[in-house]
């Protein structure tokens, strides 16, 4: 009962203290608000990104590509609990914009094939 009676003697006294105490607990509102909107965000970044990445890719060293995409593409499906392949072309490009370059990535897709291994149709 001391305590209590101590701190509301000390809180009449100086009226800040009211306005301090509001300004923490504000402070930490926003915080908890803060941090569960962005876990919110990266659950959801995570999942997008899984939907549009495979779960194994195969790929060559070499410039042109796999030579025999069509027989690889027969092997990997006789694997068991294959669901789906897709085949793939990856390159890097080169964009240029007024006075500048700047390097991507292209990717070529076989949409009706993607459409079975991935959620990517439902983001475009």
């Amino acid at each position: 009962m001391y305590k209590r009676f101590m701190t509301l003697r000390y809180l009449r006294s100086r009226p800040i203290s009211y306005v301090a105490t509001f300004v923490l607990a504000l402070g930490v509102a926003v915080l908890l608000i803060v941090t569960a909107v962005m876990g919110g965000f990266q659950r959801e970044f995570h999942k997008k990104l899984r939907g549009t990445a495979s779960d194994i890719t195969v790929e060559t060293r070499a410039f042109f590509g796999i030579e025999d995409a069509d027989a690889l593409d027969r092997q990997v499906r006789r694997i068991p609990h294959v669901v789906a392949t897709a085949p793939y072309v990856e390159n890097l490009v080169v964009a240029r914009s007024f006075r500048t370059y700047d390097h991507a990535g292209l990717r070529g897709i076989e949409p009706s094939r993607e459409k079975r291994i991935s959620e990517l149709e439902s983001y475009i």
